[in-house]
């Protein structure tokens, strides 16, 4: 398991709470998977002009990153996407300091991920005291589907994963089982 860093990840989604509490992560980000393995937590930012729960530009969520996966999909453009999973989650509370956070944060910056250290991010640029958030494990429908593939499913995504990460094609990639 890698050693997380005191460092954390602001993300400017579209994603909601449900559906992030329903998938157990937040996703399809371009990123480094080594990096987002090592952040503690990762908060959301909401990227909505249209009609949406939180105002535009507005910390949400928090949640504790568990793990980093690559997305799976048939979509060539999104198969190293990263999906950065979350075990549990808090409702962030409705304050000024996290009105406005992406712009205030990254100037706006059109790559909707920004990394920060962890303390000065929580205490002093969004005032978020940990102890005092009501804390919620995720549902994660995404990993319980995990649990009904069969084993040529698993190693054909094992494969695509890989691939991803290795920066080849996945018919390059061999997997062997011995019994």
């Amino acid at each position: 398991m890698n050693r997380k860093v005191n460092e954390s990840v602001l993300v400017f989604t579209h994603e909601t709470i449900d559906q992030i509490n329903q998938n157990g992560y937040s996703g399809k980000w371009v990123a480094k998977a080594e990096r987002l393995a090592e952040v503690e937590y990762v908060i959301c930012i909401s990227n909505s002009k249209k009609e949406s729960e939180f105002e535009h530009g507005r910390a949400f969520l928090i949640g504790k990153v568990s793990g980093v996966d690559v997305s799976k999909t048939d979509n060539s453009e999104e198969k190293t996407r990263k999906l950065i999973k979350i075990s549990e989650f808090s409702r962030l509370p409705n304050t000024e300091s996290l009105n406005n956070v992406w712009e205030k944060l990254t100037n706006s910056q059109r790559q909707p991920i920004k990394y920060f250290h962890t303390d000065e991010l929580l205490s002093e640029l969004l005032m978020i005291d940990l102890d005092k958030l009501k804390w919620e494990k995720t549902q994660n429908i995404f990993l319980q589907n995990e649990e009904n593939k069969t084993i040529n499913q698993i190693i054909d995504e094992a494969r695509q994963r890989i691939s991803a990460a290795a920066g080849v094609l996945p018919e390059m990639i061999d997997i062997n089982i011995r019994y």
